[in-house]
């Protein structure tokens, strides 16, 4: 028999990881779940973190748009005669 679980992002010292007994219910130990008699039952989502686009993908936007900067300073050099580039 296997049990589902589900690992989601908590405050330092809450659970992260839930195992899911037949019925449905969340348990934070797997014993508890095979035995899934409803006491110690918890709500994941209660303990998950919320994070706004920025703050879960901060660095990837930064770079993406420096990234996007280049490129289009190369064409601007390009298109203006500033910057010439030959490929033999």
């Amino acid at each position: 028999m296997t049990n589902k679980h589900i690992n989601i992002q908590a405050k330092a010292g809450d659970p992260s990881t839930f195992w899911q007994g037949k019925s449905g219910k969340y348990y934070r130990t797997l014993k508890e779940a095979k035995k899934d008699d409803g006491t110690g039952v918890y709500n994941p989502d209660s303990f998950r973190i919320n994070k706004s686009l920025w703050d879960s993908h901060k660095h990837t936007i930064i770079y993406s748009l420096i990234a996007i900067l280049f490129v289009c300073l190369v064409i601007y050099g390009q298109r203006i005669g500033k910057l010439e580039i030959k490929i033999k």
